[in-house]
This record gives C-alpha cells, structure tokens and sequence, in this order.
C-alpha cells in the first residue's frame, strides 16, 4: 500500500485543516488522486490557496492530513527534548561539597566553644579528675550545690541519694582520710538536711576521720545545719550564711476564687485535713497545727548549733531569727571559724590529712546535656506550659530550711 498515493490511510494525521473549498469526491480508490485533491510533497511551497509555509503545509477542509515519516520522532519525544535539563558542571558540584564542609567545622568548633565556656562557668575549682572510687590516701571533696531535695542529680542539680550512698561507702573505706564539704546552696528540706548530716555524724563515729566545711557564695538555713557536723568552718570572704530558722508556706487562694465566683468544695473526714487545697479558707486553728510542726523542726535546728558551734541556747536563739549573715558578721558571731578563699581551704585539709583531694561528681548531667537544657529555657512557652510549672511550684506544706531570697 503506497500511503503518499492516498494519504487517507496516513496512521498519524497532520495539523487540523483550516477551512476551505470542499475537494470532488474521489472513487478511484488507491492510485492518482480525484479531482480537486492535491497530491503529496514533502516540502509543499507557500500558496494564496493553502497559504501556511513549507515546514507546515496547510489542507483544505475535509483532506487528509500530510504524511508522517517513519523516522519522525513523536511529539513527546520532541517535548521531552526540548526540556531536558543540562549535567551539572564538576565544578559548581566540589564548590558545593566544599561550602557544606565549611558550615559543619563552624557549627562543631561553635559547639565545642560554648561548651568550653559552659565548663568553666561550672565551679569554683577545677578538679583534676572525676570519680567516685577513691585512691589511696586520698579525701573526699563532696560538693552540696543547689537546693537540697530529693533530686537526682539530671540537669546539674543536686543528686541527694548519691551524696548519702557516697558518705556512708567511705566509711568502710581505708583509702580515705577524711570529708571536705563544698557548700553553695540556700538550703532545702528539713528531712533531706537531716539526713546529710546523721550521715556525716555516723561516719566520724565510725571512722573518727576529719570532716571540715568551705562555704561557697551561699550556705544558709539547710546547708548550715548540714555544716554543723563539721569540726571546722571556712567561709569564704562574700559568703553569705545563717538564715537559721524553718518555715511552711502554703497558699490560701479562697479570696480569688470568691472573686470570680469559684467555690471550691472540699469532702474530708475531719476539719484539719486537706489544709492548703486551692479554694480553700485556712483557718487559724490550722495554722495552728503547721507552726506546732515548725517550733519542733526549729527546736531541733537551734540545738545542733548549740552543739556544733559550743555556744548555749540563749545566744544561739538571739542569732536564730531567720536572718543571714555576711562572712565577717558570721565571723563575729562565732558562726563560722575563718575567712579564706578555696585554695586556701583545700591546702590547710591536706595538711590536716597528709592526703590528696578526691573529687566526687554525683550529677547526672552532662556538658551536653546542660547545653540543651539551657537553649530549652530560652525557647517560648505556651500558656498552659507556665501555668503546669507555676502549680508544681506551689508550696506543699513541708517544713523548709531554706532562705528563698539567696537562692540562685
């Protein structure tokens, strides 16, 4: 079959015809074209009849479109060709290797700067080693830093069943010769202060080794009943010390639940239980009942200073109304033995012991790990995050050894 004979049997049919003057009807079938029919050519010339150009022929109306070639590729192929997009060169490829490079060596080395800063802000000495198995002839410094609770050391905060754990280890330890407490805190509880210091109570029991005390900044109200089972003192020149006394805080919010017309209902088995619950009036015989609880916890504070600084109770309570001291004022009032700085203390300790200092590091955190947590205080909170945090914080009724205004 010769298609260029009768392009009406061309499988791809050209561009649509423009209109134009309807050919004869043919009957000849294959062969020479009817009349009225123009016969095939590949590269047909301009005409006012056709009109068009010889790279695109136009028909009349009602003819067949021109013939395709076989060898033609298909529009989609043409299409793709046309868009397909040119190699990236080498060069721009290494350009952008290198550039990445770059941006990973500065934010390592920035990482690695603010973590060498961040380390050194941690303490006021640098120990030369962290560990919690001591040498040989060796002393223990323990570090008491931060609110005294029951914490357990994430975050840099104070880890309390470590610190005790430790203490109670050195006493069936022949490598030690003796606890140097470092102090920087504004104390905690009642029950956690109490604990420490029967811990180190028992151990100069069981060991008669030394137990001596250097005062950071702060050591006020929990930290300085944990230093009275020291046999000596040191505070440093700007410390800040005393605030001897206890306390409970609870919050009666019954007049701004009035105020916006929330009635709190309470269902307890007698009048003195659920005292602090949020709506709740608190009455004076429950206050009662809390300042019963603070006279005993400070009864029991006042004769430890008694005992651990050998002054009697009428000085001791005429320098127990909760206020602090200045280092020198401390001095002065027998509340502390000397005034040095660290490095001094720690080399009057080892003189004392004939041993080396043993760091101990009971936080769980790590450079890491503080790093993180500090760019999560700085990020924004929602509503709802602030008020979670401001209800956790709500006092709960616990007798306290704390001075809330030298808390960092």
């Amino acid at each position: 079959m010769d298609y260029r004979q009768d392009p009406s049997q061309n499988p791809a049919p050209g561009p649509a015809p423009t209109p134009g003057p309807s050919p004869a009807s043919s009957s000849s079938g294959y062969g020479a074209p009817a009349a009225g029919r123009v016969p095939y050519t590949a590269n047909p010339a301009p005409s006012p009849i056709y009109g068009g150009s010889p790279a695109q022929p136009q028909w009349p109306t009602g003819a067949p479109g021109p013939y395709t070639p076989a060898w033609a590729p298909p529009p989609a192929a043409q299409a793709h060709s046309k868009t397909k997009r040119r190699p990236r060169s080498r060069a721009i490829e290494i350009s952008l290797i290198a550039i990445s490079l770059v941006i990973v060596v500065l934010l390592v080395g920035g990482i690695a700067v603010l973590l060498s800063v961040a380390g050194s802000l941690g303490s006021a000495f640098t120990p030369t080693a962290y560990s919690n198995n001591p040498p040989s002839n060796s002393f223990s410094v323990i570090r008491i830093e931060g609110t005294i609770a029951d914490t357990d050391g994430s975050n840099g905060s104070y880890n309390h069943k470590a610190t005790l754990e430790h203490i109670k280890s050195l006493s069936d330890n022949t490598n030690n010769k003796g606890i140097l407490l470092y102090m920087d805190t504004p104390g905690g509880g009642v029950y956690e202060s109490d604990e420490v210091y029967r811990a180190l109570m028992n151990y100069k029991e069981q060991t008669s080794r030394p137990v001596y005390a250097y005062m950071a900044a702060t050591c006020a109200s929990g930290g300085y009943y944990i230093c009275m089972a020291a046999d000596s003192l040191t505070a440093n020149y700007n410390t800040t010390t005393g605030s001897i006394g206890v306390y409970i805080s609870l919050t009666d919010t019954s007049g701004l639940y009035e105020k916006f017309g929330v009635k709190s209902v309470l269902v307890r088995s007698g009048p003195n239980k659920g005292v602090g619950t949020p709506g709740v009036e608190i009455t004076p015989e429950q206050q009662a009942v809390y300042q019963s609880a603070v006279d005993e916890s400070y009864a029991r504070f006042v004769s430890l200073v008694e005992s651990g600084r050998g002054m009697d109770e009428k000085t001791v309570l005429k320098l127990s109304d909760g206020r602090s001291y200045t280092a020198s004022q401390a001095l002065d009032n027998n509340l502390v033995d000397e005034l040095a700085d660290w490095d001094t203390a720690l080399a009057s300790f080892e003189e004392k012991t004939g041993a080396n200092p043993f760091y101990t590091d009971f936080s769980g955190a790590t450079a890491i790990s503080s790093l993180l947590s500090s760019i999560s205080d700085m990020l924004p909170r929602s509503e709802a995050e602030v008020a979670v945090d401001y209800v956790e914080q709500l006092p709960t009724g616990v007798p306290l050894a704390y001075a809330p205004g030298l808390a960092a």
